[in-house]
């Protein structure tokens, strides 16, 4: 019955896993953020998670993004699962290359203090005032975006 009763853990024991963790593995094909990858990344553990969604971005150089494949599910909703082989070969580099985990590792930090909510703030006013944003990315075309979630083939 603990799954019932179970709260969660302080933020100290969460900031203890992340720090003692070698690597974060996210097999989420979801995603609507990657908080949790944020904070492993943030801890400076290196991430393994799929090219799907909003987790390429979120761990950026901090880790590997590895191939997946697109199922529904009883919502309607796309998720993506991951390639099997794929990530096997991911998580077992950096198991068999603590130098690379190391190297991954340190960027964790630095990449993920760039999505802050001031700077969200300030995209969000630019926007709102029809400004440019310098970083912006250009929009995905349509026939690339309908590829990606299996609709029609690239």
């Amino acid at each position: 019955g603990a799954h019932d009763t179970f709260k969660g853990l302080p933020q100290e024991g969460l900031n203890a896993l992340y720090n003692a963790a070698d690597i974060y593995m996210s097999t989420t094909g979801g995603e609507g953020f990657g908080l949790t990858i944020a904070e492993a990344l943030a801890c400076g553990t290196p991430a393994v998670g799929l090219a799907y969604s909003s987790v390429p971005e979120v761990i950026g150089p901090a880790g590997v993004v590895t191939g997946w494949h697109l199922i529904d599910n009883i919502y309607s909703y796309f998720w993506a699962r991951p390639d099997e082989a794929e990530y096997e070969a991911a998580v077992e580099r950096l198991v068999m290359d603590p130098e690379e985990r190391r190297a991954l590792g340190q960027l964790g930090p630095s990449h993920i203090a760039r999505f802050r909510w001031d700077v969200a703030a300030e995209r969000f006013e630019a926007l709102f005032a029809g400004q440019a944003l310098g970083d912006a990315l250009p929009p995905v075309p349509v026939g690339a975006r309908m590829a990606a979630l299996g609709l029609v083939h690239a």
